[in-house]
């Protein structure tokens, strides 16, 4: 039997790097949504090999989208963010994916809004396009479920603390869905300053390039009561832990993976009742934030054992450099203000 690249990277290493602390590291962890949801979408016949698999995307989409298409001989679109770097630009085209890059605009909910009005457009203009629409439909939940069902915990835990970045609200909604078969699932969100997610909109972090993380515009697969609570972390935070996790686990991944480290490691592992465990989500690798992160590491300007959260409880609370709300101690009045 014939194995394709996307299926490696669709299957995640489980690392215990404490008791009760694990990491779940994906290469690249879109590939295996993008493969489910396409097969699924074949087998279904709501497209078939004429089709052109469309969407727009900053980066990691992107890719996984590309090499699902390619598994399937299908053709593929991408509408690609100005933070798509020449390097996934000419990985995308190697792969046959056609790539329209849109032009900067003068903020990510411009850059994001423009991508979406041109997916649109091109969608009315050719009949055989097909919009994946990653943040809308919940499709993009399954080949995460289908991962998380299989895992298993050396010390077979009742309660799991899930910590991931929420960004297009797949990822954490569908490893909770897939671990809910075996465990009661506690899931704790990651996001950016600046995202209208959960409200923080009117927060700026003018350092800010973990737009994946967290959205300009609405998300339909964001399920708002999934989370019981949300960290904001600005970037110079999420450098500092992505360094420190690097240093104290060995782990080299990404920004998010960094900021959801922080949070496992400083908000639900040092806390942990008998029976639960915490397990955070590592989507990528970290070579295209290397750069960023190394004065970081060579000279910090933060110290990671002194960091620490600001517990807020409405949004005029949010403040920089990490605030962190705490679902169980508000009021739901109060909750829905986010």
């Amino acid at each position: 039997m014939l194995t394709h690249p996307a299926d490696f990277l669709s299957k995640p290493a489980l690392l215990t790097v404490r008791p009760g602390f694990h990491v779940l590291r994906f290469e690249s962890m879109k590939v295996a949504s993008a493969v489910t949801t396409v097969r699924t979408l074949l087998d279904e016949g709501r497209i078939d090999r004429g089709s052109i698999l469309v969407d727009s995307s900053s980066g990691i989409y992107a890719v996984a989208l590309a090499m699902a298409a390619h598994k399937f001989g299908l053709r593929c679109k991408i509408f690609a963010s100005t933070t798509v770097d020449a390097v996934t630009q000419a990985q995308l085209k190697s792969l046959g994916a056609e790539v329209e890059s849109v032009p900067p605009s003068a903020s990510l909910k411009l850059d994001q809004g423009e991508r979406v009005r041109r997916v649109q457009a091109y969608i009315e203009a050719t009949p055989d396009a097909y919009w994946m629409r990653q943040y809308h439909d919940p499709l993009h939940y399954d080949g995460y479920a289908e991962i998380a069902s299989e895992l298993t915990f050396p010390e077979r835990p009742e309660i799991v603390h899930l910590v991931g970045s929420v960004g297009s609200g797949a990822s954490t909604k569908g490893i909770s869905n897939g671990l809910k078969s075996n465990h009661d699932v506690v899931v704790h969100g990651i996001q950016p300053f600046g995202s209208v997610t959960f409200s923080s909109e009117h927060v700026e972090d003018p350092d800010m390039i973990i737009a994946g993380i967290g959205s300009a515009i609405h998300f339909d697969n964001v399920e708002r009561d999934l989370y019981r609570s949300i960290d904001w972390l600005s970037f110079g935070v999420a450098a500092t832990a992505t360094a420190r996790m690097y240093q104290e686990i060995g782990l080299f991944a990404g920004l998010s993976s960094g900021c959801a480290y922080l949070v496992a490691d400083k908000m639900i592992h040092r806390n942990l009742a008998e029976g639960e465990s915490v397990v955070m989500i590592a989507p990528d690798t970290g070579h295209r934030y290397a750069q960023a992160l190394l004065p970081y590491i060579s000279q910090p300007v933060m110290h990671y054992d002194e960091l620490a959260p600001i517990f807020v409880r409405s949004r005029d609370d949010l403040a920089l450099p990490w605030s962190r709300l705490d679902r169980a101690e508000l009021p739901l009045k109060d909750w829905n203000e986010f």
